[in-house]
């Protein structure tokens, strides 16, 4: 924040297609308003991404798995899921289901990836590993044999989430269930985009209702205003304003904005609200 006050007078701009913070606080404290883009079904329709196939083979027990800051807790959610049973599904299904299509895996750790990597090796599918301690010119060199077809399958974690755009890639395996609705939209995001030839991405998913928002075009997003944060409640006194978790305190409609943008919604903020 000492940069945007030290511009007291500016206007700022903030562009995102995933306005919720990872830490579930809002950003009331930045943006006043939100001009509502097209959601992701909207995106479809127009072309601009592609509609997928998802499949949610199996659930995992993650009973009794912490939470905390709106996530599961990674050390725990890591152990409960690098197990031989599950590793071994996502390959069996993988095989059954995505036609040896370019595929990325979102494993809940470096082990997890590098156990789910050794299971496709095993299988006879060409796989690699990228973690956050991959070279850069390494990681580089792995998503070129995938985009060439030399490797098959790419397991990750937590490095292809985002500023990573490969369009051929028509498969992916949510193999790290979250609770963040950020994080799910990175993650399905990547199979989203369209490329020639490119029909009906695959998604498998470890938890059926992941699985189900991803059917639906990875659902829209709510941005009507709920209960204040305990910050926000807090800080009532203070000037500026403050949302609570993927929450922004007011939207307002611009008719001419929304001629100039077809498919663009932006709706009153007390409208959404239900006032």
């Amino acid at each position: 924040m000492g940069i945007l006050d030290s511009y007291q007078n500016a206007t700022i701009l903030g562009m995102t297609a995933t306005p919720c913070r990872g830490d579930g606080r809002g950003l009331g404290d930045v943006f006043e308003e939100l001009v509502q883009c097209p959601q992701i079904e909207s995106l479809i329709g127009l072309g601009y991404l592609v509609r997928t196939k998802v499949y949610a083979p199996s659930t995992p027990d993650l009973t009794g798995v912490r939470v905390e800051r709106g996530d599961y807790v990674e050390s725990q959610l890591a152990e409960r899921m690098d197990q031989a049973k599950l590793v071994g599904d996502i390959v069996e299904h993988w095989h059954r289901l995505a036609d040896r299509r370019k595929t990325v895996v979102f494993a809940t750790g470096v082990a997890h990836s590098i156990h789910i990597r050794d299971e496709f090796l095993r299988s006879g599918v060409l796989a690699e590993h990228i973690d956050g301690k991959t070279p850069a010119e390494e990681r580089d060199a792995i998503l070129a044999r995938l985009s060439r077809g030399e490797t098959e399958v790419v397991c990750n974690c937590m490095v292809l989430t985002e500023g990573w755009d490969q369009p051929d890639v028509s498969s992916i395996v949510l193999a790290r269930p979250t609770k963040h609705m950020g994080l799910y939209r990175q993650m399905i995001g990547r199979v989203l985009r369209p490329a020639p030839g490119k029909v009906c991405p695959c998604a498998r998913s470890r938890r059926r209702d992941l699985a189900t928002r991803a059917g639906r075009g990875a659902g829209d997003l709510d941005t009507r205003p709920g209960p204040p944060s305990r910050e926000s409640r807090a800080d009532r006194a203070q000037p500026t304003r403050r949302a609570g978790p993927c929450r922004v305190p007011g939207v307002q409609r611009d008719q001419d904005q929304r001629a100039a943008m077809p498919g663009v919604r932006v709706a009153p903020y007390a409208a959404r609200a239900g006032g």
